[in-house]
């Protein structure tokens, strides 16, 4: 069973793998932000930081592994930067009004947040940055 998730096909494989891949990226992200304010870096700049590095950090495994993407990456890298944007964008928004509408500590704020932005970004990446090509 672990063989067919980690090396199959379809879109549950696709969404477990993304799921691991995100498990290992988001809590060393976290870290990176828990770090980075720590060392008096603001909580939107830190993120800004985070999601700089996670860009870069997580292209290659989300085309090869999670959806096992054969197409070359130049149109594909600049439709990821734009899906991850977007999700900068949203997670800052939202990180706002956490904190500063209602209330909460900014270390759980963005722990929150997780969950969402990246349901939302496998969404994307799927539909959108790395769809299958079409017979």
């Amino acid at each position: 069973m672990i063989r067919r998730v980690l090396f199959g096909d379809g879109v549950w494989a696709e969404a477990i793998r993304f799921g691991l891949v995100g498990i290992k990226s988001n809590v060393l992200y976290y870290f990176l932000y828990v770090a980075l304010v720590a060392t008096g870096t603001g909580p939107k700049t830190a993120v800004t930081g985070v999601y700089i590095f996670g860009i870069a950090y997580t292209f290659w495994f989300n085309k090869g592994f999670v959806f096992r993407n054969s197409v070359r990456p130049g149109s594909q890298f600049a439709k990821y930067v734009f899906v991850y944007f977007v999700a900068w964008a949203v997670n800052l928004a939202l990180l706002d009004v956490a904190i500063n509408r209602l209330g909460l500590n900014h270390y759980l704020a963005q722990a929150l947040l997780v969950f969402p932005i990246a349901g939302t970004n496998f969404v994307f990446l799927k539909l959108f940055v790395f769809r299958a090509p079409r017979a």
